[in-house]
């Protein structure tokens, strides 16, 4: 099944600014990968190498600042 054909993906996508902490938003794999347009085990991936994933009742979470701190790291070290 696409992710595209997926119901929760509107749900999901809708509601991704309900999961805040203060100021803070809680990405959860299913967001990466809305996000980013990447599968579900290359979000994974992609969360794990921030080096600040954690996880939660089997299910993996990012703060979004953290993920954008690696996005910038990985834009300068491709800018060197």
């Amino acid at each position: 099944m696409h992710l595209a054909d997926d119901p929760k993906v509107d749900a999901i996508s809708a509601g991704i600014n309900l999961r805040r902490t203060g100021p803070k938003r809680i990405l959860s794999r299913l967001d990466v990968q809305i996000l980013t347009g990447i599968g579900q085990s290359s979000a994974i991936k992609l969360m794990k190498s921030t080096h600040h994933c954690f996880r939660i009742a089997n299910q993996y979470f990012v703060m979004e600042e953290d993920l954008i701190a690696y996005f910038r790291t990985l834009a300068e070290e491709a800018n060197e």
